[in-house]
């Protein structure tokens, strides 16, 4: 990630789901971790019940 920061400092990346390679994605502790990085923002997805 911060080869990718360095080399294209002027987008905004965002964590997918939080952060998948390290943890189970969608999950609480992914977008913690993925909060503790130089990511924009956090993308996931949503689906809701009737």
């Amino acid at each position: 990630m911060k080869t990718m920061i360095k080399k294209y400092p002027n987008t905004k990346f965002i964590a997918h789901r939080g952060l998948p390679s390290k943890v189970l994605e969608n999950t609480l502790e992914g977008f913690k971790k993925a909060a503790k990085l130089p990511f924009f923002g956090i993308e996931t997805d949503i689906h809701l019940n009737p």
